[in-house]
């Protein structure tokens, strides 16, 4: 997508006073910001103080990395003494880390999951069968709400159970294990109890930089307040309120919300899509700041559609829409634009056991791709098979060689030497480089990665001589006898073993008059931050059915405010109809909307399909 810096986005790369920009989708405002940057870089006059650009995912820090880093000019702020990074990493390195082992504390892991679930296994049986029967609660109650000792659970503070959190906890953090709210509450006491640190960083970066401040934890918005008052720097924050769609568990001031002063700059003129997309998204938009669409560059006038569907012709939605797709686009658009692909989306990949209640209800096979956090990777042996399985699919290198290093951190977590401080954020390849005591090391941790990349398979004789490689390269960092002892983690396994949940299944591909069209499935959560030339969003369920369920929002039949749970898939619908250029679809059980429902929606311009009096096709 090409950006043209018109006058209001040429003031805010001008601009260098405390602001908030609040961005429509498609804006180009990660853009917008790295143009800014590399002016700033050109003309940065200190030689020791540096810009701070964060964001809140490593996704986002990427985007931003690879856009700078393709030009020499960029490259200078990927150096010291600017700092690009994850607000998390930030947090970490400038303040917790360095406060917890002045006060004689230690370091060895920080991290939610694997933190919280040692601690969970510390809890005696019977006291962890109640606690498992609070509000369903699970592992995560180990990650307290504020540190040191204040966890959600009613029980009195005086009680047997809650006696045994803190103690663990206590004994957790004693051996240097760290869940990543705990730094950020840490970092808040910090600063606090020590008023100089936040003055001292401040004039370590005169100019800081926030991407996509909508889906910053407050926990970690509250550290940045007090380092970087807004009327005592320059700080700059970029984002959608109308697109935070993260929940976060145990962030205890979920009254704070981007943007978070009155009055922030708007970007609401979208690059990416139609006037018409724009104006069938602006009703479930949380700020009612109307966006707009930009000219029409296709050739046809695609018809943005609701499909009415019942339990007989549900199997019929997508095939409807592919042959709609197919109909709205030239061949040549649809060439053009194949890389941002045919999407169908839905808010819940697996939901209850109800009619149209998932993304797979639309279509029987579908199985989303599988990621280290949605599997329970039981064997260090799993990481490889399933990087192995990535380069098959994408040949994207790096994603393979991630996984790789994500497995080398398992290793660094569960068997540690003592004395060792394992604080790495982001679970990288290029972090694990940094863990190479030498140059040597780090030349032979690559070949011997190279050469695992190589390989089809793996047998028991080439795991074992590869798992002999990993001890002796970090042989500073893993205890390699406490590691051969735990056989059930590292023993070689062959892949038919392992639960990876079988090959991913999320595309289709449909054909009229020898023209192709390929579909794409996925959640809403997945695409956020992509562009699409069509986009289907199907109704799903969790507890309720989730369109329906705003659908006075979105017919614009209220006035009434929405409650938080409305609000929550009111974002949602917003980012998953604000992904496509060109045609924006919706999927709903015909008896979810009322006639009254549908002279509204189509006064709106909406087209209407009803397919209950088509033949239902099996999918």
């Amino acid at each position: 997508m090409s950006l043209e810096f018109d006058e209001p986005r040429r003031n805010i790369i001008k601009n260098m006073t405390s602001i908030e920009v609040n961005a429509c989708p498609g804006s180009g405002k990660t853009t917008l910001l790295v143009a800014k940057l590399a002016i700033l870089a050109r003309k940065w006059p200190f030689a020791h103080r540096g810009i701070c650009v964060v964001s809140h995912t490593n996704v986002a820090r990427n985007e931003i990395e690879y856009k700078l880093g393709n030009t020499d000019i960029g490259k200078a702020l990927l150096q010291y003494p600017h700092f690009i990074g994850t607000i998390q990493s930030f947090i970490d390195t400038n303040i917790s880390i360095p406060y917890i082992k002045n006060s004689g504390g230690k370091i060895r892991l920080i991290d939610d999951d694997i933190v919280c679930e040692r601690r969970w296994n510390m809890i005696p049986s019977r006291l962890k069968y109640f606690l498992s029967d609070i509000k369903g609660k699970d592992k995560r109650i180990c990650n307290p709400l504020k540190y040191p000792n204040i966890y959600n659970i009613k029980v009195k503070e005086t009680s047997d159970t809650y006696k045994a959190l803190i103690k663990i906890g206590n004994d957790s953090r004693g051996k240097g294990d760290y869940t990543f709210s705990e730094m950020e509450q840490i970092a808040v006491q910090t600063i606090d109890d020590n008023p100089d640190i936040a003055r001292i960083i401040r004039y370590r970066f005169p100019f800081v930089a926030v991407d996509e401040t909508q889906d910053t934890k407050s926990n970690q918005w509250n550290v940045f307040d007090k380092l970087f008052p807004f009327d005592s720097t320059i700080i700059q924050s970029f984002g959608d309120a109308n697109q935070a769609i993260y929940d976060f568990d145990n962030d205890c001031n979920e009254e704070k919300q981007f943007p978070f002063r009155e009055l922030p700059i708007q970007l609401n003129n979208s690059l990416r899509f139609v006037p018409e997309i724009a104006n069938l998204a602006n009703p479930v938009a949380v700020l009612k700041n109307k966006i707009e669409g930009s000219r029409n560059p296709f050739s046809g006038n695609p018809l943005n559609t609701i499909f009415l569907f019942d339990e007989r012709t549900i199997g019929s939605v997508v095939e409807t829409y592919a042959e709609m797709v197919l109909d709205s686009f030239s061949a040549e658009e649809l060439l053009k634009f194949e890389k941002m692909g045919v999407w169908v989306v839905g808010q819940i990949h697996h939901g209850d056991g109800v009619f149209a209640r998932d993304v797979s209800s639309y279509f029987k096979e579908y199985k989303p791709e599988c990621t280290g956090l949605q599997l329970k990777l039981s064997h260090l042996i799993d990481y490889f098979y399933l990087g192995m399985r990535k380069c098959k699919e994408s040949l994207n290198c790096i994603d393979v060689l991630d996984m790789f290093a994500k497995g080398i951190f398992s290793l660094f977590g569960r068997y540690p030497k003592d004395g060792f401080s394992f604080h790495n954020i982001s679970k990288s390849f290029s972090g694990l480089l940094n863990y190479c005591d030498d140059a040597t090391k780090e030349v032979e941790l690559r070949t011997l990665f190279l050469n695992q990349i190589k390989l089809s398979s793996i047998t028991k004789w080439q795991w074992d001589a590869f798992l002999e490689q990993i001890f002796r390269i970090f042989s500073n960092i893993i205890d390699a006898d406490m590691a051969r002892r735990d056989f059930s983690y590292t023993q070689w396994c062959q892949e038919g073993d392992l639960a990876l949940g079988g090959e991913k299944v999320n595309t289709l591909c449909f054909y009229k008059d020898g023209l192709p069209v390929e579909v794409h499935f996925g959640s809403i959560h997945s695409v956020k931050g992509m562009t699409h030339l069509a986009t289907l969003v199907v109704e799903t369920f969790r507890r309720t059915y989730n369109i329906k369920n705003i659908l006075p929002w979105l017919s614009e039949t209220t006035k009434k405010s929405p409650t938080p749970n409305e609000l929550s898939r009111m974002k949602c619908l917003y980012v998953a109809m604000t992904r496509p250029m060109g045609l924006v679809c919706l999927a709903m059980p015909k008896a979810s909307l009322k006639s009254i429902d549908l002279q509204y929606l189509q006064k709106l311009g909406w087209n209407i399909n009803d397919l209950t009096c088509l033949e239902a096709t099996d999918t």
